[in-house]
């Protein structure tokens, strides 16, 4: 059975789009860590937190990532389960695409139909990013929530198709922990990517000059990860913070006031 609906918190929304703008020339991935409840509406999946992998191969147009990876997000899906009370598992994978359609591929809703053979409730979602209006040439963030399907073809072979699930963004009660650790983490996962990228070069074959050009290639692309990610992700996040902290002053004025009031009333 198809799912019905599908929640997330806002604060994991701006995780996924901060994700998916992390990068600009490969797509990005991670795995959706929740639950599912059967409700009066049907089978409903509540997302709750994410997890990053590191990517096996990123190209424009594709990214994967090692089983390794999938066993870790696991044991993290175990250990956050401790931390919040509740029982998560990986219920879905989510992927950006950058400068193309939201819509989901052949081969997306392949690897897609691939999971939900596993788990019927399995989901993809799905962010578009650096994609340009061509009516007002300003730049679109889509997000669409899809399960695969499989529809008989006149030819008599199985086609896939997709089945579109409304997905609902719920405000934050609290800041969620995860979130914030997933976003100060970022940085790290993609310099790490760079560096297994350098090394997984034969250095001592190469001449002086082309190992240079590596070494040049190398810091160009942590020099972007600072410019172009940590430093405005610092920003944010200390603009975050500054909201936050003019919130509390004022909720503890407001709660000063009314034990102040209580305790006249009952003077």
């Amino acid at each position: 059975m198809y799912l019905s609906a599908v929640y997330m918190s806002n604060d994991l929304y701006m995780a996924c789009l901060q994700l998916a703008l992390s990068t600009e020339k490969a797509e990005v991935m991670a795995l959706l860590l929740g639950e599912y409840k059967e409700e009066d509406d049907g089978n409903v999946l509540y997302i709750l937190a994410l997890k990053i992998p590191l990517r096996l191969d990123k190209k424009k147009d594709r990214v994967e990532m090692s089983p390794q990876q999938l066993v870790e997000a696991t044991e993290y899906a175990s250990e956050f389960s401790k931390k919040c009370g509740r029982e998560l598992r990986i219920v879905g994978w989510y992927h950006s695409h950058p400068h193309i359609t939201v819509y989901p591929s052949q081969i997306d809703l392949g690897t897609q139909m691939s999971y939900q053979l596993l788990d019927k409730g399995f989901v993809g979602v799905i962010c578009s990013v650096f994609s340009e209006n061509s009516s007002n040439k300003v730049c679109e963030v889509n997000l669409i929530c899809f399960q695969s399907k499989t529809y008989k073809k006149s030819d008599g072979d199985d086609g896939r198709e997709i089945k579109e699930v409304p997905i609902h963004i719920l405000p934050d009660k609290t800041p969620n922990i995860n979130c914030l650790e997933l976003i100060c983490g970022l940085p790290e996962i993609l310099l790490e990517e760079e560096l297994n990228d350098y090394g997984s070069m034969d250095n001592t074959k190469l001449d002086p000059y082309s190992l240079i050009q590596n070494r040049l290639v190398l810091a160009k692309s942590i020099s972007h990860l600072i410019d172009n990610l940590s430093m405005p992700l610092l920003k944010t996040l200390k603009g975050r913070n500054q909201i936050l902290t003019h919130l509390h002053k004022e909720l503890t004025k407001l709660k000063n006031e009314s034990n102040a009031d209580q305790n006249e009333s009952e003077g």
